[in-house]
């Protein structure tokens, strides 16, 4: 138990010194006999001792009340928080991220079976979403946000420790929501928004996309110096085509096909970024590569968990003010019956 209010406390030792100094100047009244033989015969009565402890009474129903007023409290248990990095992953959706080249392996076709169908095949943003996922769920003491850029870049899910939100947000990330294009300087743009008044130990942008910028007003590197003036780290990561890529196109009557096409990328622009803000350039050819990029990014992103304990507390200055509410009802009530005293 602890006392919120604890100089309240030193009200005590003042009153006790005014109760000795009351008690030393009491005189017990009576009348002086030249003998016992007129009161020895009297009925002797309890009520001149209770009426001599209701002066005790109101001592210790003072003294509860001090106690009361002092806010006396007890520990509900103590709670653990942790702080460790503030993570955005900004993600190019783009209508180029549909191709369908990174192979699966294995395992992968196994675990992915309800996102992928029958085929052996998964595009760039499926793969990039279940491998984000994997991520998140590796670092639960993370704040981690959500950004996704095409010729426009949006907040899809702002920093949260609350990460069943953000799985949750990462499935509204689809290829179409955004007017096509890539723009990559809008996409750490937006991200560095998302993390320029975040107090953290380290703040990292993990940026993956498959193309070259062809949008926005804001210059790719020109956003990377704002991040390194700020002190954020950029990872950049880039899904490199190994020649001519499957990519989806509806014929005439609706029907899905695929045609060969050429995507090209500026792996020298994202290499100069992440260099430029102390991050790493990741190529990615296929499923494999792409997890061990992030893998590689949570191995050199992590920090030692700062745990700060705080105890919840709950008031208990009842268990004082109650007796003592008791107290004084009772001596007011005694000394207006049966304690009576008449002038």
């Amino acid at each position: 138990m602890i006392f919120r209010n604890p100089w309240v406390l030193l009200a005590l030792p003042v009153f006790y010194l005014l109760v000795f100094y009351q008690i030393r100047k009491r005189r017990r009244p009576g009348f002086i006999f030249p003998s016992d033989s007129i009161i020895k015969n009297l009925k002797k009565s309890i009520k001149p001792s209770l009426f001599q402890g209701m002066f005790y009474f109101r001592v210790i129903c003072i003294t509860l009340a001090i106690l009361a007023m002092a806010r006396p409290q007890t520990g509900l248990g103590t709670k653990v928080r942790k702080e460790g990095i503030a993570i955005v992953i900004a993600m190019d959706c783009s209508s180029t991220m549909l191709a369908e080249d990174l192979k699966l392996s294995l395992t992968d076709f196994v675990k992915l079976s309800h996102v992928i169908g029958e085929t052996t095949r998964i595009t760039r943003t499926d793969a990039a979403r279940e491998v984000a996922k994997e991520f998140i769920s590796s670092r639960p003491d993370d704040m981690i946000g959500l950004v996704a850029f095409a010729s426009q870049a949006f907040i899809v899910c702002p920093l949260t420790f609350d990460h069943d939100w953000l799985l949750h947000s990462l499935e509204r990330i689809k290829v179409g929501l955004i007017r096509d294009g890539t723009a990559i300087g809008s996409g750490i743009l937006t991200s560095l928004n998302c993390l320029k008044d975040v107090k953290a130990k380290s703040r990292v942008i993990i940026l993956l996309t498959d193309g070259i910028n062809n949008f926005g007003q804001i210059p790719p590197l020109t956003a990377a110096e704002a991040a390194r003036a700020l002190g954020i780290k950029i990872y950049t990561i880039g899904v490199v085509s190994d020649g001519r890529v499957p990519f989806p196109v509806e014929d005439d009557y609706g029907r899905v096909t695929y045609k060969q096409v050429i995507i090209e990328i500026n792996e020298k622009m994202l290499k100069e970024i992440a260099n430029m803000t102390g991050g790493d350039y990741y190529q990615v050819t296929d499923m494999e590569s792409l997890r061990e990029s992030y893998k590689e990014i949570d191995r050199l992103e992590k920090t030692e968990i700062e745990e700060l304990g705080y105890e919840e507390y709950s008031d208990i200055f009842r268990i004082f003010l109650l007796p003592a509410l008791g107290l004084l009802l009772v001596e007011i009530l005694a000394s207006n019956t049966f304690l009576r005293k008449i002038p």
